[in-house]
């Protein structure tokens, strides 16, 4: 491991941004100069150039001399992945709060006081931000758009946490964090890193929460690691959310009701009864379905819900707008709360 040295002296800085870098050289000036002035807000920089083969470490130093009043720390590891990268750059980090950013994308220079704003307003302890999905050229995807929507949708703590299983709503490198959160450390593993850390903090007790206002670029294309790797397929992140649904909501369960009885939801039905857990009830409102009985649990209309227990519940409707429906139903008429005894999964 290597570090440059710093050619900048200043008090310690209130918030650490932490850029992990593997072969980045074409676009890591563009997503480091989005972020404006670091000493304006309190910030520093932490480059931490993963064993690139390019030249990203001179792309590094080259940007570090142009802005040689702003406090960038730049380090250099043997190859190890973005999950040790990420945590070789928090045990370096001195702020109070660590902010993320990935070298192909580029946010707003107000987004990290902004996120601060709100955390410090809202007493949350992570914090996102709306995003548009675009090309490496700054074009809206459109084959993401629906997914951009979902993001964009989930808005507040409750909203956050009763829809993390259907895919993490806060995406990686938007978050703002306070320290402890990082230093629960990503890992490895047959799960992506990122899902994995932020379920882990959320279950925790950490309150997220996110700017309603566009502030981040998320780059997509064909050689995004996400898009390369096993661990972000999707039956990886099922493995993360089976692995925190037992740890978390379903932890000590042993009855529950389940809402969805399609094929987004029969698939998690049998997973539960797998799992010895057994449904109760069934809830779904297609008219056809009302009166069966599967998997030995008969099927309900929400009007016929039984609160007394008052059992957690788990919803499995893949169609947004149906789910909208459905926690707005709970809302108005169950005494759950989303993300607290009633969860979304997909």
């Amino acid at each position: 491991m290597s570090e440059q040295h710093e050619s900048y002296s200043s008090s310690r800085p209130h918030i650490s941004i932490i850029l992990p870098i593997f072969n980045g050289e074409q676009t890591l000036e563009k997503a480091i100069y989005s972020l404006g002035s670091l000493k304006a807000i309190g910030a520093e920089l932490i480059a931490v150039d993963d064993g690139s083969t390019d030249g990203t470490f001179n792309a590094l130093q080259h940007i570090k001399r142009h802005l040689k009043n702003e406090p960038i720390r730049i380090f250099s590891i043997e190859h190890s992945g973005v999950a040790e990268a990420s945590n070789f750059a928090t045990q370096h980090a001195q702020g109070d709060w660590i902010a993320r950013i990935d070298a192909d994308d580029w946010s707003s220079p107000h987004r990290i006081k902004q996120q601060l704003i709100l955390a410090q307003q809202e007493s949350l302890d992570i914090v996102s931000c709306l995003v548009k999905i675009v090309s490496p050229d700054g074009h809206p995807v459109l084959s993401l758009q629906d997914y951009e929507t979902w993001l964009n949708s989930c808005i507040t703590p409750e909203d956050i946490l009763a829809s993390r299983f259907i895919e993490l709503p806060i995406p990686n490198p938007t978050i703002l964090a306070k320290k402890e959160v990082f230093e629960l450390g990503y890992r490895n593993g047959n799960f992506p890193e990122d899902y994995d850390l932020w379920l882990r903090a959320m279950a925790a007790g950490f309150r997220p929460g996110k700017v309603n206002r566009t502030l981040y670029w998320w780059t997509d294309h064909p050689n995004r690691v996400t898009r390369k790797q096993s661990i972000y397929t999707k039956a990886a992140f099922l493995n993360a959310k089976k692995l925190h649904l037992l740890n978390g909501p379903l932890s000590g369960v042993s009855e529950c009701d389940f809402w969805g009885a399609g094929l987004e939801g029969k698939p998690w039905i049998r997973w539960f009864l797998d799992q010895g857990i057994h449904i109760r009830n069934i809830i779904d409102v297609n008219p056809k379905k009302i009166g069966q009985v599967i998997h030995g649990s008969p099927v309900i209309l929400p009007e016929r819900i039984n609160t007394t227990p008052q059992l957690p519940l788990f919803i499995g409707v893949g169609v947004p707008e149906g789910r909208k429906q459905i926690r707005d139903f709970i809302l108005a008429h169950l005494p759950h709360t989303p993300g607290q005894d009633a969860w979304f999964l997909a």
